[in-house]
């Protein structure tokens, strides 16, 4: 078998073998997915071709033949496009699986196949090996997240809301696009709602970013801002209980929109969904489990590009101490299967230097591990003391490497802390630091160090 065969002819088998729970499910239900999968390739193809009237767009005969028998590649294409738009539109695909009545190993299905169609037959630009795995694992991920989430927006946490208000509906339809269209395909299908608790919450603060290269003659630059921040921390259902019987039974999402004058602009997610967990040496006062999970974490701004999808085992407990004190912890080891990472000194000659009139990705692609632990401690529940740190430990694919990159490996952490304390039964006010660090090492580079501090106030309310 030719190279150029052997990534499409392993998904195919794939999509073969995930699709095998299809069989037990009405075949309707599964060709509806389907359908609406190709449809929304047919959409976006459709903007793609008489809209924005692209190159990758005018696709012939000619170039679906050359995809299917060509080798495929490590795109280029901007970061946020590989790492936010690629997931959400293999989101999209995974929504019209799950929408239409499939368990979610048959919608994942889905989401190669419509992943896999795209790169083969809907552009004419070289299949891309990374778009194929960002598509399908993050768009698995996302996808039923938001299906949950979209499904808990329509019929409320018990699956007692009858009639839904507007920005309810609408709210769902686009964070899952066929769920509403699928209400009248799939009439009387049973909602899986659970209890969603978290907190939400507005800030000030401020940021500084200083970046180091570090061989000789040292090289530096800095910048700071003032902050607007809005942070989301979502938890879905219950972590501890061992008897979590479906994939994303239960899962969480911490996610901050940094509106910062100086810095630019920060969007973060940071996720974990169970896919099997059981609870072992359990008592009253003390409960733990273990379980398999996916993770999709994304960061993004001017400087700063961090995208880490992967899958691992994680560890969660809760326990009380005496009658006013509790707390509980995690920890998540993960190996990533694709990650993304800025490589500063293309950043910093595309931003101020000259950017090159042709395609070229200015960050690395990655597998590698990260670990991710967190902290909590209350008083009475009106007072709560928080800490977390993840680390992103990267390596760079070889064959990935940009033109003027180099390959090497990147070292990343993320370290913070908060306190908030309740003013009311819902409302709370607190303070919070973070701290962004990364060491890279590049082999053909100067090595180089960042650091991004942010401090802010907020103001909050619990759900």
């Amino acid at each position: 078998m030719r190279k150029g065969h052997l990534l499409p002819s392993v998904c195919v088998f794939l999509f073969i073998v995930s699709a095998v729970p299809a069989v037990s499910q009405d075949f309707k239900n599964y060709s509806l997915g389907l359908s609406e999968t190709i449809l929304s390739n047919n959409l976006l193809w459709g903007f793609n071709r008489y809209i924005h009237q692209t190159d990758y767009g005018m696709i012939t005969m000619d170039s679906v033949q050359k995809n299917v028998t060509g080798p495929w590649v490590w795109d280029q294409d901007e970061f946020i496009v590989n790492h936010l738009g690629h997931p959400y539109q293999g989101a999209v695909y995974y929504s019209s699986g799950r929408s239409s009545g499939n368990s979610f190993w048959s919608s994942a299905s889905l989401t190669l196949l419509g992943s896999l169609s795209w790169e083969l037959l809907m552009e004419t630009e070289t299949p891309s090996k990374n778009d194929l795995i960002i598509t399908t694992f993050g768009g698995v991920t996302f996808g039923e997240m938001l299906f949950r989430i979209s499904e808990s927006l329509r019929y409320g946490a018990e699956g007692d809301e009858k009639s839904p208000g507007f920005f309810r509906r609408l709210g769902a339809n686009i964070i899952s696009p066929f769920s509403g269209i699928n209400d009248y395909f799939v009439p009387g299908k049973k909602a899986r709602t659970v209890h969603i608790g978290g907190y939400q919450s507005v800030g000030v603060g401020r940021s500084y970013f200083i970046v180091r290269l570090k061989q000789s003659p040292e090289e530096s630059f800095s910048s700071d801002g003032v902050d607007l921040i809005y942070h989301l921390n979502l938890i879905y259902g219950e972590p501890v209980t061992g008897h979590n019987t479906d994939p994303f039974d239960f899962f969480t999402i911490s996610t901050e929109i940094n509106l910062s004058y100086g810095n630019e602009s920060f969007l973060s997610f940071f996720t974990e969904g169970l896919i099997y967990d059981r609870a072992f040496f359990s008592d009253g006062n003390f409960k733990q489990s273990l379980g398999l999970y996916l993770n999709y974490d994304f960061v993004n701004n001017r400087i700063i590009n961090l995208s880490a999808n992967g899958a691992g085992i994680g560890w969660i407990s809760e326990s009380s101490i005496g009658s006013s004190w509790s707390y509980n912890s995690s920890i998540y080891i993960n190996y990533i299967f694709m990650g993304a990472s800025s490589i500063i000194y293309l950043k910093y000659n595309d931003l101020y230097l000259t950017a090159p009139e042709y395609e070229r990705r200015n960050y690395s692609l990655n597998t590698g591990y990260n670990v991710k632990t967190s902290f909590s401690l209350s008083w009475k529940e009106s007072l709560f003391f928080d800490a977390y740190y993840a680390l992103y430990n990267l390596f760079i694919i070889d064959s990935s490497v940009p033109e003027d990159g180099s390959k090497g490996s990147e070292f990343i952490g993320i370290i913070g802390a908060s306190c908030r304390k309740k003013i009311s039964d819902d409302f709370f006010v607190g303070i919070k630091g973070q701290i962004f660090h990364k060491e890279s090492f590049f082999e053909n580079q100067k090595d180089a160090h960042e650091i991004v501090p942010v401090y802010s106030m907020y103001y909050g309310f619990e759900f």
